[in-house]
């Protein structure tokens, strides 16, 4: 069968599973270089095994599709009952021996682009593979039909995940059910479950194609596709990815929270540390010299006040060893939950700690979880964030090395472990759920992803995470300042997509703010009907009472319910 490129078939159909500009252009893209296609699927003439799908310029590459069970029949589209369409790579051409020399000898492994090597060859490689699928179904029953299509994702050597993408169509609609494949990834099969039989048909299958040998990121439509970013396409980019895609507004009050007392280097709170506890709002800080935990109190979340400067955690247990900070806070019932760490030499343990009173607080004999309960690789283990779904607790953790470590600080994910109690902890296979995204003169995220807060809204699980690029030793430069990332689920262990058009908050670039050198610690709080992100923000400053010239501190940013028009009015 041969395949069209004419997007306008496509063009007004609501998309599900991705931004529909973002996918729209990136489809367009890999039309205009002659690496996809659209099959018309009612063009079917008789049943068939299966279907070879030519695209390219001169129709010269195939892609193949296929089924375990049956053949392929169509009427008005293929049925979605039951189907299942298998992606084979397929030999698009034979190199030629000029081309094929570099790859002789020990270099013969690049040929066929398995080790997830990139190929130095100009055609990149000689099988293509499916990065991207859009599938545009329709219900031709008179009632709703919810329909499931999992999307099985291939690395060139086995089966490495999967995503289920659900969508609900009313009587009558059509929706693009949009697949794109992660980091070193690829689409092997697309599975198909309907509600209702004999409701749903595939009238269109559009598809993008790499070579096997330069497998995309899933960040590339954002790096390599300029998409001006206007208010409308913002608020459409809300729509399809909640509101944590921002804009956030600046506290014009910041910081709400500074150094105090004998401190003098460092104020933070962080990703859960923020609670409601009996009419007022706590805050859990940690702060240096000494490293101890520390409290705030307000009334509205706006105003804070330091209350005392006793400490709420400090090291009074050999394993703790030298510092306690809380970074995640859970209230159940009458208790107050602190997950902390605790620091012994090199090494970071999380802990938890128990009160009734925010001033007396019990502590877990021993730790709760340390990096050799984790897949990840590491030598420290830090508490993010604890949430509760159904029966079990997910706690989010990252891990990584010291900061005088060769690896530091990349090697830095997040990870999840699970609970029924809270206390005892097993990491979930899945772990790590979020890795560093693949480093491109763009990649903002490349060295670590850390400090994750997870908040459920609707059916979605949103992630907020610190991602930087590499930067040796912590030499702040404005290409690897700290900033934050939003990524997002259906399942609390994932799997996590990015959002395209990260980050979604930065640091100001202004030395003279507060938060100019780079924000860390995001932890959304929903005060009333309004969302307001408190985050930890550091710069150099000149009067700064330590000998390293910096100076950490706390501010707030808002979420506001936006219309194109005041977003045009305040150009955010």
């Amino acid at each position: 069968i041969t395949t069209g490129s004419d997007l306008a078939a496509l063009s007004r159909i609501t998309v599900s599973g991705a931004p529909a500009e973002i996918w729209k252009q990136a489809m367009k893209q890999a039309f205009d270089e002659g690496s996809g296609g659209i099959w018309d699927c009612s063009e079917l003439k008789k049943p068939s095994a299966s279907v070879e799908l030519t695209y390219g310029r001169n129709a010269e590459r195939k892609l193949f599709l296929s089924r375990r069970k049956k053949g392929f029949e169509s009427s008005d589209g293929v049925s979605v009952d039951q189907l299942e369409l298998i992606a084979s790579d397929f030999i698009s051409r034979i190199p030629t021996l000029e081309e094929a020399k570099s790859f002789n000898g020990p270099y013969r492994r690049k040929f066929s682009g398995k080790h997830r090597e990139v190929s130095t060859a100009t055609y990149g490689g000689f099988k293509d593979v499916l990065d991207k699928a859009g599938l545009l179904l329709v219900n031709h029953s008179k009632e709703a039909v919810e329909v499931t299509v999992k999307a099985t994702f291939h690395d060139s050597w086995d089966d490495r995940e999967t995503r289920d993408y659900v969508v609900t169509l009313e009587p009558g609609a059509r929706v693009i059910v949009a697949c794109t494949a992660p980091d070193k990834r690829f689409i092997r099969r697309l599975d198909f479950k309907s509600s209702v039989p004999r409701a749903v048909s595939l009238k269109r299958f559009a598809f993008a194609m790499v070579p096997r040998s330069q497998l995309t990121s899933s960040e590339k439509a954002a790096e390599e596709i300029q998409i001006p970013l206007t208010p409308e396409k913002l608020l459409e980019l809300r729509k399809e990815w909640g509101l944590f895609a921002g804009p956030w507004q600046r506290y014009d009050k910041n910081p709400v929270i500074g150094l105090e007392d004998k401190e003098t280097y460092s104020i933070q709170n962080g990703p859960q540390s923020v609670i409601q506890w009996k009419d007022k709002w706590y805050m859990f800080l940690m702060t240096s010299q000494p490293m101890v935990t520390k409290l705030a109190v307000s009334d509205d979340g706006l105003t804070w006040k330091r209350p005392h400067h006793n400490y709420l955690l400090k090291p009074e247990m050999e394993w703790d060893g030298t510092y306690n900070l809380a970074k995640a806070a859970v209230v159940r019932d009458d208790e107050v939950w602190l997950y902390y760490f605790g620091k012994k030499e090199k090494t970071e343990m999380i802990a938890l700690a128990r009160s009734r009173d925010l001033e007396n607080w019990q502590k877990e004999p021993k730790p709760i979880f340390t990096h050799k309960d984790s897949r990840i690789e590491g030598e420290r283990a830090f508490p993010d964030c604890v949430i509760r779904e159904g029966d079990t607790w997910y706690m989010y953790y990252d891990v990584g090395f010291d900061y005088h470590h060769p690896k530091n600080p990349d090697g830095y994910a997040i990870g999840v472990a699970t609970s029924k109690d809270g206390i005892n902890w097993s990491d979930s296979p899945k772990s790590p759920v979020l890795t560093t995204s693949k480093r491109t003169a763009g990649s903002w995220d490349d060295g670590m992803v850390s400090q994750c807060s997870v908040t459920k809204i609707g059916d979605w699980y949103y992630m907020l995470y610190s991602g930087s690029t590499n930067n040796y030793g912590r030499k702040h430069s404005g290409k690897n300042r700290m900033a934050f990332g939003l990524a997002r689920a259906r399942h609390p262990e994932g799997p996590w997509e990015k959002y395209p058009l990260n980050p979604v908050f930065k640091p100001t670039d202004n030395d003279e703010d507060f938060d100019g050198i780079y924000v860390q610690h995001a932890c959304p709080v929903k005060v009333g009907d309004q969302w307001r992100l408190y985050y930890n923000g550091w710069t150099k400053r000149k009067d700064a009472k330590n000998s390293i010239g910096a100076e950490y501190a706390i501010g707030m940013a808002f979420l506001n319910e936006l219309t194109a028009n005041t977003l045009k009015e305040n150009k955010y």
